[in-house]
């Protein structure tokens, strides 16, 4: 019988956790730091997730950068937690930065950098919740007087100012305005094409009582001070 090529050996858990002891954390966190300036980036800028994830390994690396990584544990996770917490920082902002750390060693271990119980034993830590913690709670946001957005309304152009008039009427985000003027420019673009468009004599055009309204609304800001009106 022919001999066999070898195969190729898989790393098996014991090597894996045999690297790791001799890793510290702060090791994996600069790893961890130039895979992310290549991968948290659009339109060849960083994103904001980028900073967002340097302000949450930093405790990490201060408090047990000095620390083998295979001995972080979900005490460790607690105590940078309370951290955190003693640091002043509101509840869900502790949260989303625990995440991102849960994150970090979960891509430690797909590097085999970490081995998978490390990841699986902080999973277990839970998030700050509601009413059960000495955290504080983020501020809530509260809704612009009437008397600031009739003061902005002035210095914005024409269109600017609709939108805001149209955000206070339908209590929507501008974000959400701008998504809906972008679709129903998006559709009145691809209607005139379709007007414009040579058709077959097999394809006859559609009869205008039975084609899409476009709607135009006459002035929104118009309608927004009749509302006022009705409210006085």
């Amino acid at each position: 019988m022919a001999d066999q090529p070898p195969t190729k050996c898989e790393p098996t858990t014991a090597i894996v956790r045999f690297a790791c002891s001799a890793l510290l954390i702060s090791e994996p966190i600069g790893r961890y730091r130039r895979f992310a300036e290549s991968y948290h980036v659009r339109d060849s800028s960083p994103t904001k997730e980028l900073s967002c994830m340097r302000y949450a390994l930093r405790p990490v690396r201060q408090l047990y950068g000095s620390l083998p990584v295979n001995e972080f544990g979900p005490l460790a996770l607690k105590a940078v937690q309370q951290h955190l917490i003693d640091q002043g920082l509101c509840r869900t902002h502790i949260n989303a930065r625990i995440n991102r750390m849960k994150r970090f060693f979960k891509w430690a271990v797909s590097e085999e950098l970490v081995p998978s119980s490390i990841y699986e034993a902080l999973r277990t830590v839970p998030g700050l919740r509601f009413g059960r913690t000495t955290a504080r709670e983020k501020e809530p946001v509260r809704p612009v007087s009437e008397e600031a957005v009739d003061a902005t309304l002035s210095f914005l152009s024409p269109q600017v100012a609709a939108m805001g008039d149209g955000a206070s009427i339908a209590n929507s985000r501008s974000e959400s305005l701008c998504q809906r003027y972008k679709c129903n420019s998006s559709q009145n673009n691809q209607d005139a094409e379709d007007d414009r468009r040579p058709r077959s004599g097999a394809e006859l055009p559609c009869p205008t009582s039975q084609r899409r309204p476009v709607v135009r609304h006459k002035g929104i800001r118009e309608f927004h001070s009749l509302a006022r009106e009705s409210k006085t």
